[in-house]
Order: C-alpha cells, then structure tokens, then sequence
C-alpha cells in the first residue's frame, strides 16, 4: 500500500518535493532496475519493474516531465495481458514524451484512453506535471467514470494512500503533520544559517577594513561570499532530505481501529500492518489464499529547486538488517517530535521510527 506526500511552492529556494513510499511485495520488489538515468538517448530518471516494464515515479531530463502513481486498492485486482492498460505503461508512456506537457488539454490528451476506459485498468491514481510548468498538477483516476480529473493549484501538503480521493486516513494526517514540521525545522536552520553566514562577511568585512587589500585577494572575499551561500544551501537542502526521509520511515501504528486504514477485503490484521507510513515485513494474503512477506521496500524523494536543481533521492531498505547510525537518525526524530510539538506528537517516541537498513542512491541534475 503506497503512500504519497507532495508540496508545490515550500519555500524561496524550493518550488517541489515528492516523498513516495513503495509498499511491495518483497519478492517482486526485487525484480527491479537500479534507480538511474534509462532509455538513451531519453533521460528518464527513475527505476523501473522489470516484470512489466512500467515505473511508479519518475521524471524525463529533458523536457521536466515528471509523474507518480498508486493503486486504488477498493478496485478489484485482476491481471491485464494487454500492456495499453497497464498503469506502470501509462505513466512510463507519459515520462517518455519528447515533449514539454504546459496546459491542461496536453494531459488529458494523454490520458485519453485511461479517461474513456478507465475500467480496464486496475485501480488506478495518477499524478502528472512538468517542473517547468509548476503551478497546477494533474491528477486523474479511475475510481469513477465521471469527475476523474482534475488539477491541484493549491500550495498546502497532500497526502494519498491506496483509498477513496476523499479518504484521509490517520497515517496520511500523521505524514502531512510531520512534513509540515520537518519545513518549519528546515526554514529555522535556513535563517540560522544565513544569520551565521553574515557574521562571516561581517567579521571578513572588518579584517579588510584593516588590512591592505591586494586585487587578487579582494576577488578571492568574493569568491569566499559565493562558497558561504553555496554551502549554506547545500547544508540546509540536506538537513531538510534527512528530516523528509525520516517522515517516511515513520512506522507508527495507531493502537485504535477506527484510526487503521479502511479496505474492505483487508483482514483486521492486514488493515492493522498497512495503517503505518512505513510498513514493516508482514505476511498478506495473495490469490488463492497463498501467503507472501510486504513492506515498505523504497522511498524516493524528487526536491526541486527555484535555480533549475533537481536533486532525485531513492532508498531501497534491506528489512533483515538494522543500520548502525542510530544516534544521528534518533537525532532527527527527535527534533520532529520535539517537547515544543508534543501537542501534535505527544504519542510518537523516536523508536516510532524505522531502523532498517538502507541502500542510497542519488541523481543531481540541472536543468
């Protein structure tokens, strides 16, 4: 059960982040590509399912097409032999367009057929939207066949699992909370540094003040100014990576089932495993009452920035070992659930959070 967290407009230097938890089956999930640059000479960055070739986050280097996908679990599974209605086809089909995608019509143009025949595809959620062309994302299903697209204008954190477009489950409200203070925690360190930074050139400012000051050495103060602001964004972009990855490693289950997720072919205990942001290894059931070990086996996170920055993040979690670095990572969930938030996290302790161990892999472009 996928979880996906988004925010448009997060601050003076960042204009998207993308957090998606890939909840799989664990033998599946390792019948996948590496998280990279594919499709040359296309560069589509992302990883992909090697059973059906299709991808559930991604973006194209070239045009900043980008796009991400969950199921819609209350619709019944059944396999789909014809690849044209396959949902990891239709986004990778999306992501592989040469072209920019900069007004509504282009995206429905594109979801034309998932839009008029919507009922051949397994349950469906689909977001699409180009980092060049940020101010609305377009957001389709086919959880209906009326009302199944629309745009998402508005600046606030959103948050979709695997339920109804109106459903907001506990663990999505507990997700949108946390992201919510992982931005305040990150402007706070951003102003601190800046604040620092200005000590800095006020103290160099003063040195030049009283000391003769060649031409070489001048242009190397401003060169100096340049690599402060440069490390401070670099500082502060990734204090503000590990508080977001450490939001979706959050494996909190509320004790109170009318907080767990509502699926209606889920057993109690199944809805119980799937009600956490990220879920630990558990056994569900498969067709034909056959067993097999889920969990959350990624998490990506896409952070965009106002300079044209992409920074495309992918953690692919081993849930047989534990990482060795649980000071730094208790270091960080602690300052999400903090004393001074306790009136929205009084329940969380920092063992809420996850301690497997993961494998990073990371993509830098400019666009």
């Amino acid at each position: 059960m996928c979880i996906v967290f988004f925010k448009k407009n997060v601050a003076k230097q960042i204009k998207l982040i993308v957090l998606f938890n890939r909840d799989e089956q664990i033998s599946r999930a390792q019948k996948r590509s590496n998280f990279g640059v594919h499709f040359g000479p296309q560069k589509i960055a992302c990883a992909y399912d090697l059973q059906a070739n299709g991808t559930w986050f991604g973006m194209n280097l070239d045009t900043g097409n980008y796009g991400f996908l969950t199921n819609f679990e209350k619709k019944p599974y059944k396999l789909i032999e014809d690849p044209k209605y396959r949902k990891g086809n239709l986004l990778m089909d999306f992501l592989r367009q040469e072209h920019r995608f900069t007004n509504p019509m282009h995206y429905q143009e594109h979801l034309d057929v998932f839009l008029k025949e919507g009922q051949k595809f397994n349950g469906t959620n689909i977001w699409l939207g180009n980092i060049h062309e940020y101010n609305a994302i377009a957001f389709s299903h086919n959880q209906q066949e009326q009302d199944n697209f629309t745009l998402i204008e508005s600046d606030e954190i959103h948050g979709y699992g695997n339920g109804e477009v109106q459903d907001e489950w506990f663990k999505q409200k507990l997700g949108k909370q946390l992201i919510q203070q992982a931005l305040h925690l990150y402007r706070n360190h951003s102003e601190k540094s800046l604040i620092d930074i200005q000590d800095q050139l006020e103290e160099q400012e003063s040195q030049k003040n009283n000391t003769i000051i060649k031409n070489q050495n001048h242009n190397h103060h401003h060169r100096s100014t340049d690599n402060l602001h440069n490390n401070h964004k670099s500082d502060s972009q990734m204090y503000l990576k590990n508080l977001l990855f450490r939001v979706s490693e959050c494996n909190y289950k509320p004790p109170n089932p009318e907080d767990w997720i509502n699926i209606q072919h889920y057993t109690d205990q199944e809805r119980y495993w799937n009600s956490s942001i990220f879920l630990d290894k558990h056994e569900e059931r498969l067709g034909h009452d056959e067993m097999s070990y889920y969990a959350t086996v990624s998490c990506s996170l896409m952070i965009a920035s106002r300079t044209n920055e992409l920074k495309f993040y992918e953690r692919i979690y081993n849930h047989e070992k534990l990482r060795k670095d649980q000071l730094y990572n208790d270091n960080i969930a602690d300052q999400l659930i903090g004393k001074q938030n306790s009136a929205h996290f009084d329940f969380l302790t920092k063992d809420d959070f996850s301690m497997v161990d993961y494998y990073e892999d990371y993509i830098y472009h400019q666009f």
